[in-house]
């Protein structure tokens, strides 16, 4: 399954400006904010882990915060 989101996740962080975007909450949606160095490789390592199969359905807003 995670294998399936590496292409899309190459591509987000390839074109994303830095310090560019901006995050809206949506009522009775929860969210996660990652914060510190973020690299391809601590995104790929954290959304394998967080989206495991043993892990149950999970509903969530990852927010990514670099630097």
């Amino acid at each position: 399954m995670f294998a399936s989101y590496v292409p899309e996740i190459i591509e987000l962080i390839g074109n994303r400006k830095k310090y560019g975007g901006s995050y809206s909450a949506v009522n009775g949606r929860k969210h996660i904010v990652v914060c510190g160095h973020i690299t391809l490789e601590s995104v790929s390592n954290f959304l394998k882990d967080f989206l495991h199969k043993d892990r149950d359905d999970v509903n969530v807003e990852i927010v990514f915060l670099h630097k």
